[in-house]
C-alpha cells in the first residue's frame, strides 16, 4: 500500500521554477468555481438533495401521527382533508430549512480541507525542501505543485484554492498537533477520517521535517511568525456550522420521539376503546 503510494508521488508532475503559477485565487470567480467543481463533480449535491428528503420523513410522521391521534379520539375520519394527510407547506419549509443547512454544512467542510494521505505526504514533501523564506511565492508554489500534481489524474476539481489557504491548512493540521506532542495529523479516506498518520515512522520524519523548515522560516520572518493561526473569520462561520448541525440534529430527534409517542397514544386509545366500548 505504501509502496504503490510513493509510487504515486514519483510519477507526479514535476513544477519548475520558469513555469507559471496558476491558481483559483487569481481569477475573478475563482472561490465560486473553487466550491462549486467539488460541490458537482464530487457528487455532493446529491447527498445535498437526499438527505433533507429523510428529515421531511421525520416531519411528515409527527404531523401524520397527530392528526391520526385526533381523528380517533373525536371520530373525525370522514372530515380529514388531504391537506392534513399532506400538509404541503409544512413539508416544504422543512425541506428548505434542512437543505440550507446541509449546503451550509458543505461550504464548512470545503473550506476546512482534510487531505487523503498520499495527498498530504506530497504535501509535507513540498514543505520540507521548499525555501519558505528565499521564495516570495513559496506557498502559491506548493499550492499549484499539489493541484498539478493529483486534479489531473484523479479529480476534476483543485485541492487548494490559493497559497494562503494551503499554509493555513498546513499550520492547522500539521503544524499545531507537531509542535504540540500529540501528531494527531487528520487524514481521509473513503468518507472516513483517521488520526493515524503519523503512526507510520516515515510519515511522523516527513512531518516533522516539514515542520522544522516552517518553523525556522518563522523565526526568521516576522510576517511570518505573528501568522501562526487560521483566518480568524473562520471562527465565527465554523461556530455557527455546529450550532446549525446540532439543531437539526435536536429537531430530527424531538420529531421522531415526538411521532413515536404519538403512534403510541394511538394505539393506545384503540386498545382501550376495543376494551371498553
Amino acid at each position: 500500500m505504501s509502496q504503490q503510494k510513493t509510487k504515486d508521488l514519483e510519477n507526479c508532475v514535476e513544477t519548475y521554477e520558469g513555469e507559471e503559477i496558476q491558481l483559483l485565487e487569481d481569477r475573478r470567480a475563482g472561490k465560486l468555481i473553487y466550491f462549486v467543481s467539488w460541490y458537482f463533480f464530487r457528487l455532493k449535491f446529491l447527498w445535498n438533495i437526499i438527505l433533507p428528503v429523510f428529515c421531511v420523513g421525520s416531519a411528515y410522521c409527527t404531523s401524520l401521527s397527530c392528526f391520526g391521534l385526533r381523528d380517533i379520539y373525536y371520530y373525525r375520519f370522514d372530515d380529514t382533508k388531504t391537506s392534513e394527510l399532506f400538509p404541503p407547506l409544512w413539508l416544504t419549509i422543512h425541506y428548505f430549512f434542512f437543505f440550507v443547512i446541509f449546503f451550509v454544512d458543505c461550504m464548512e467542510k470545503r473550506k476546512n480541507l482534510i487531505l487523503e494521505e498520499k495527498i498530504l505526504q506530497k504535501l509535507l514533501g513540498e514543505v520540507s525542501e521548499t525555501d519558505l523564506m528565499g521564495d516570495p511565492v513559496a506557498w502559491r508554489r506548493i499550492a499549484f505543485s499539489v493541484n498539478q500534481c493529483f486534479v489531473r489524474k484523479k479529480y476534476n476539481s483543485s485541492i487548494f484554492y490559493g497559497g494562503e489557504q494551503c499554509r493555513c491548512y498546513f499550520v492547522k493540521e500539521v503544524m499545531v498537533p507537531v509542535n504540540s506532542g500529540s501528531f494527531v495529523i487528520r487524514t481521509y479516506h473513503n468518507e472516513y477520517i483517521y488520526t493515524d498518520y503519523c503512526k507510520n515512522p516515515s510519515n511522523k520524519m516527513l512531518a516533522k521535517k516539514a515542520v522544522a523548515n516552517y518553523n525556522k522560516s518563522a523565526e526568521d520572518n516576522d510576517e511570518l511568525s505573528h501568522m501562526d493561526g487560521v483566518d480568524s473569520g473562520n471562527g465565527l462561520f465554523e461556530k455557527f456550522n455546529i450550532i446549525s448541525m446540532n439543531s437539526v440534529l435536536y429537531l430530527f430527534s424531538i420529531e421522531i420521539a415526538f411521532s413515536a409517542i404519538m403512534s403510541l397514544a394511538m394505539v393506545s386509545l384503540v386498545i382501550y376503546r376495543a376494551i371498553f366500548n
